[in-house]
């Protein structure tokens, strides 16, 4: 049973890509009075497990009216990239920007490639440089920061395998971006007890919250790779001092969107949230990618 919520206006939205294509997994970035939605774009037929089909890319679509999207064609363009995620952090050096990131496979590490993710930094989503990543954590996904009251930076990682398991979320806290390393994350502790062993969670985007704590937009995730999958949006928040951590509730699942056709059967009931913003007072509109094949937006009041 997924927690109450309240919830409205849920529909797709509709983002122009060519024959054969399919665009999910957006993330939202908004800088002045500009929102842009960062966006996985990939054939419809790419398989990560098939080295010669696999071809995602992140496509910048920026708003020109509510619910209308149109394609930044001057925008960098990042390839061989999945799930894209961006949050705003105040450098050392007082500069605002935006730190941006994506998956990627490795292929170097056996028969089955691995995620590997990539970090970047610009003063602005246009001058991204897909060339120049300043940090990557290797075989883990997932992978989220916040800047933090006190300018220290929140990182939640998921690693998998050992006492992770199928998948289960980490807590650091970083002095400031350099520290951000394979190392860094990969040696945070799990937190425990939040999701039964035969789920997987991961993070998708954290909040620092009025009361100082950290809310975090996640998934979990039932079922195995390659089988029917089932995900669903979850939310919870972090002490940032003592690293404890709320129980997950559970708000929004795939039958509260329009229905669309899923990029294959087994993932027909996948949502993947990708950004919450927030409106006004306690509402926030929910973007979502739907089935791995379009994305849809939500709004939804006490989201955390």
């Amino acid at each position: 049973m997924l927690a109450s919520s309240a919830k409205s206006a849920a529909r797709l939205i509709t983002l122009a890509v060519p024959t054969g294509k399919i665009a999910y997994n957006p993330t939202l970035i908004v800088t002045g009075g500009e929102h842009v939605l960062a966006v996985r774009v990939e054939s419809r037929d790419s398989h990560w497990l098939d080295e010669a089909t696999w071809d995602p890319e992140v496509w910048f679509y920026r708003q020109t009216a509510e619910d209308q999207w149109e394609r930044a064609l001057d925008a960098p363009r990042f390839t061989a990239a999945e799930d894209p995620f961006a949050t705003w952090v105040t450098n050392s050096g007082g500069q605002r920007v935006l730190v941006f990131g994506h998956v990627t496979l490795d292929r170097t590490t056996g028969p089955r490639p691995t995620g590997l993710t990539r970090f970047y930094q610009a003063a602005s989503w246009d001058r991204l440089d897909p060339s120049a990543p300043f940090a990557e954590v290797r075989d883990m996904k997932d992978i989220r920061l916040c800047q933090l009251a006190d300018g220290s930076i929140a990182v939640c990682g998921r690693p998998r395998g050992g006492q992770a398991g199928r998948g289960k979320v980490t807590y650091s806290r970083l002095t400031s971006l350099s520290e951000l390393t394979h190392d860094a994350v990969w040696s945070a502790a799990i937190l425990p007890g939040m999701i039964p062993e035969d789920r997987k969670i991961g993070n998708n985007e954290l909040h620092l919250l009025p009361d100082g704590s950290i809310g975090v937009l996640g998934h979990i995730a039932l079922g195995e790779e390659e089988h029917d999958m089932r995900y669903t949006v979850a939310t919870w928040s972090i002490n940032p001092d003592t690293g404890v951590a709320t129980k997950p509730q559970e708000l929004v699942e795939r039958s509260d969107f329009p229905p669309t056709e899923p990029k294959l059967p087994r993932l027909a009931d996948v949502v993947f949230p990708g950004s919450l913003e927030r409106l006004g007072g306690d509402t926030w509109r929910l973007y979502a990618g739907l089935g791995d094949s379009g994305v849809g937006a939500i709004d939804l009041t006490h989201p955390f």
